[in-house]
């Protein structure tokens, strides 16, 4: 049973208010500091950890390095002490930035989010390690449960137990067990790269609503239909299992905050969820056209990994506000300014009635490649939705629509990717794992790029 209550003072300063949190190591409480006149978050570890030297002196240590760090995206660390309780034992405890909002956990708890909403937050996320690791600081707990969604944008939690880059922690294993990289748990000491790899769970995490799934001890990045193939590549790049091919987390937030501001306003709508629980589009009010890239340095130059951050989490930063925004201000509904919050059984507008009612999806008619790519992608993440093309067979088609768009991308090849991709529709396998109709519409999308090389009702492809 804790020992901590309200109106008890750590060191005649900071009075403590409410119980925010309680974890296993310890618990997080509202303060006052009567010194400075602010609210504060205090960290009070568990006397029984605290009792602990080689703790409490490496607790010490980290508390010292991450009060240096000051970044938008990391919540202070503003002071660090050992306090005598009441009931006995030394509880070392550290003062940070009180941080308001809900965290990341919660969020998801609602469902997936948008992957423009998902990559501007996991942007801001890598802005804020790539921070710290400049200043030779590893977080080693990345996790949703440690990412706070404030008005202000994202607040990284718990810098308090961070470790330093390079140094040997004994037998402390900091972490959580499925963000953890595999050479941490392999025993590997920490470094910028183990949260590089926590970084792209947490992607993962926020573009399906749970952790991805993992093989060998390695987290394998999803395929989903709609998801831009960089940041699907990107996101895989992440969690690569050796360490040395991941990317850094600077590059992380530039790539991803690039991804975020040129989301095109389709891609902002969420994928359903279950009945019942409600998602939250990003809005589109604070969403701008990526601006001219700079040029690049004549002989090929290194970029400057804090230029990287400061594009990544400045530009990621508008669409994160905007998200967290209607958020807080709207838990649990549409997220939408003025919109409502989505309940099971509840009746839909007449307009959204009629569309339910509708029992197979209207295809496009295309005009143009681009737009007959956008219907295509489309209708097939509809028809994922709706349970009519199961999962395995939408990984294979949009594997063929990912070579497709690249081949219209660079002018070349554009008329066999499309007979491929039609094959790969109409093959035999398939049959059973997508809906006929489906098939035929998905098929007809394709006319603009002369790939309706089999019969008119849909010949056999390729293969």
């Amino acid at each position: 049973m804790s020992t901590l209550a309200p109106g008890l003072r750590l060191h005649d300063r900071f009075l403590l208010v409410g119980r925010i949190g309680v974890g296993g190591m310890a618990e997080v409480w509202r303060a006052d500091d009567t010194v400075l006149g602010r609210p504060v978050a205090v960290k009070v570890l568990n006397p029984s950890v605290g009792s602990h030297t080689t703790i409490r002196l490496a607790t010490h240590r980290e508390a010292r390095a991450a009060a240096g760090l000051t970044h938008p995206n990391i919540t202070r660390v503003y002071d660090y002490g050992e306090a005598a309780l009441p009931g006995g034992g030394l509880a070392p405890y550290l003062v940070m930035e009180l941080v308001e909002g809900g965290d990341l956990a919660e969020r998801l708890a609602a469902g997936p989010l948008p992957w423009p909403a998902a990559a501007a937050i996991a942007a801001q996320v890598a802005a804020g390690l790539a921070a710290a690791h400049a200043a030779g600081v590893v977080h080693c707990d990345i996790k949703p449960g440690n990412v706070m969604l404030t008005p202000g944008g994202v607040k990284i939690l718990d810098f308090g137990i961070a470790g330093l880059a390079g140094t040997p922690d004994g037998d402390l294993r900091y972490g959580t067990v499925g963000y953890c990289a595999p050479e941490r748990l392999a025993g590997a000491d920490p470094t910028p790269a183990g949260d590089v790899y926590a970084v792209g769970v947490l992607l993962a995490e926020a573009l399906v609503g749970r952790r991805p799934e993992s093989a060998h001890g390695v987290a394998r990045f999803p395929m989903l239909p709609g998801v831009p193939p960089a940041l699907t590549r990107l996101g895989a790049a992440c969690l690569a299992a050796d360490p040395a091919a991941r990317p850094t987390a600077a590059e992380v937030s530039d790539a991803l905050g690039d991804l975020a501001t040129s989301a095109p306003a389709q891609a902002l709508a969420a994928r359903p969820v279950s009945p019942g629980r409600a998602v939250v589009p990003a809005p589109t009010s604070l969403l701008r056209s990526r601006p001219d890239p700079e040029p690049e340095p004549v002989g090929g130059g290194v970029r400057n990994p804090m230029r990287a951050v400061a594009i990544g989490g400045v530009a990621a930063a508008l669409v994160v506000i905007a998200i967290v925004l209607a958020i807080v201000a709207n838990p649990g509904g549409d997220g939408t300014p003025g919109g409502t919050v989505a309940q099971a059984g509840a009746s839909p507008p007449a307009g959204e009635a009629a569309a339910e009612k509708t029992t197979e999806p209207p295809t496009p008619e295309p005009t143009d490649e681009a737009s007959a790519l956008a219907a295509f992608e489309s209708l097939l993440a509809q028809a994922v939705d709706d349970g009519k093309i199961d999962e395995k067979a939408a990984e294979r088609i949009t594997n063929r629509l990912d070579d497709l768009r690249d081949a219209v991308a660079e002018g070349d090849d554009i008329e066999r990717e499309a007979r491929d991709l039609r094959g790969e529709l109409l093959r035999d396998r398939n049959k059973e794992h997508v809906d006929e109709e489906v098939r035929l519409q998905l098929a007809r999308l394709l006319i603009p790029f002369n790939a309706n090389g089999g019969d008119r009702d849909g010949g056999p492809g390729r293969g």
